[in-house]
């Protein structure tokens, strides 16, 4: 009895075990709750303060940065460019400071570094708006993306590493539909009517953009889990997991209903089922993330859908076709949460 207690209390408290523990020691209510209180797991009037603490910081900042884009774009025409460069240099300057005295490992040192940041991907925005060098768009997000990197790897920040990863996407994004696979006049026209990401979605099931991005958000999240020891469940992980997960998925979807089947749209079939099958299999038995689980098993839910839809003979089954369609996604939707279920039961067990 004494060595189970002791294996019970060296591992993480949770839930369940506190109910173990109260079941063992046949402790009463008083002592149950005192245990749930001293373990943590019940928020306490001070948890609830720090929480209320860091979100207004984290609003503020947000108001903050806001504040200053809608000033700079309100009184556009009115500011001399010197006093543009002025206020977003001195915010540069002022947010480095700050996150310097405060810290860049405590959270108000996290918020001024971020918002610095931020300050450099303005000042780039509002040099390529007074001097119209004509360059591409994909330089700017390139030159921000090189400013940020020592900071990213200094600071080691979630916050900094989900921008380092969105300004690496979007670079070899715009890169790509503007110097490699420049856009038709169709595809200018779709992009005009339906949005900018219609433009990925039809490149992207015709060349091997997906491929590239399934590959560097991979390599990002490999690379986070090395250097950060807490990185499982981060939101950096999971960016990366779905910027690798959702051109990759719009691929295979669209070589369904194009039947483009070369050599590229063979490759990213291939890549979107031994993605998925390794993705699976890793947060299944290595690492248990129940969101990116979900995101994969959406993926396949979308894949397999379409191709039902494409195979089905609706004129033929008629009002059964919609029957079937339904069926098959209830089963699918099923299927998900029992794996999402059992995959939660290890991780319980694991911890």
């Amino acid at each position: 009895m004494a060595f189970k207690m002791n294996n019970l209390i060296e591992q993480n408290m949770t839930s369940s075990r506190a109910k173990l523990i109260a079941r063992t020691l046949k402790l009463d209510e008083k002592s149950y709750n005192k245990l749930i209180e001293k373990s943590e797991l019940r928020p306490s009037i001070k948890f609830w303060l720090n929480g209320l603490d860091r979100v207004l910081l984290i609003v503020t900042s947000a108001f903050l940065l806001s504040g200053i884009l809608c000033f700079l774009s309100y009184n556009w025409m009115s500011l001399h460019k010197f006093v543009k460069f002025a206020l977003l240099e001195t915010g540069v300057i002022i947010t480095i400071a700050m996150a310097w005295y405060k810290g860049i490992d405590q959270l108000p040192g996290k918020v001024f570094l971020f918002s610095g940041a931020m300050f450099v991907g303005f000042s780039l925005a509002v040099f390529g708006q007074i001097y119209q060098t004509g360059a591409d768009p994909y330089g700017l997000f390139l030159s921000w993306l090189i400013f940020v990197t020592a900071w990213t790897v200094i600071a080691k920040q979630s916050a900094l590493y989900v921008l380092f990863i969105v300004l690496s996407n979007l670079s070899l994004v715009f890169y790509w539909n503007q110097i490699i696979s420049p856009p038709s006049i169709t595809d200018v026209w779709m992009s005009s009517l339906f949005g900018p990401l219609v433009r990925l979605f039809i490149d992207s099931g015709r060349s091997y953009l997906p491929l590239l991005l399934l590959v560097i958000n991979l390599s990002f999240m490999v690379i986070y889990e090395f250097t950060n020891k807490k990185s499982i469940g981060t939101l950096a992980v999971r960016v990366s997991g779905i910027a690798a997960i959702i051109p990759l998925t719009s691929s295979a979807v669209i070589l369904l209903f194009t039947d483009q089947w070369q050599s590229t749209g063979n490759l990213l079939l291939v890549s979107f089922f031994a993605s998925t099958i390794l993705g699976l299999w890793y947060f299944r038995f290595r690492c248990h993330d129940l969101f990116l689980t979900a995101c994969i098993l959406l993926a396949l839910i979308v894949f397999i859908t379409s191709f039902l839809l494409k195979s089905t003979d609706f004129g033929k089954m008629g009002i059964f076709s919609f029957f079937f369609i339904g069926l098959a996604v209830l089963v699918q939707t099923g299927s998900a949460a029992y794996w999402l279920r059992i995959t939660n039961s290890d991780r319980n067990s694991i911890q």
